[in-house]
């Protein structure tokens, strides 16, 4: 059972009692090999998603760098267009 104690451990002691007994049949002799394969694809789904999240929550960060560049270049011209004028 010390697989699963270090499995609960992993997910910071948050695995009750019971749970682990059911790891314990999901995983023990008699293997239910059916909800393994359905636990690896939800989990396979689950980091898919996270590494998608993480992808758009970079692109958003780039994105809003670029756009306080912009926004700092622009106010730069304005500045500079209104001290460069002629005086009449």
């Amino acid at each position: 059972m010390n697989y699963l104690q270090g499995f609960r451990n992993g997910f910071g002691g948050e695995a009750t009692p019971e749970q682990l007994v059911e790891l314990e049949s999901l995983f023990g002799p008699n293997r239910n090999n059916e909800r393994i394969e359905q636990m690896r694809e939800d989990v396979e789904a689950y980091e898919e998603a996270v590494r998608r999240q993480a992808t758009l929550t970079e692109q958003a960060r780039l994105k809003e760098q670029a756009a306080r560049e912009l926004n700092s270049k622009a106010k730069s011209i304005k500045d500079k267009s209104i001290t460069d004028k002629p005086k009449n």
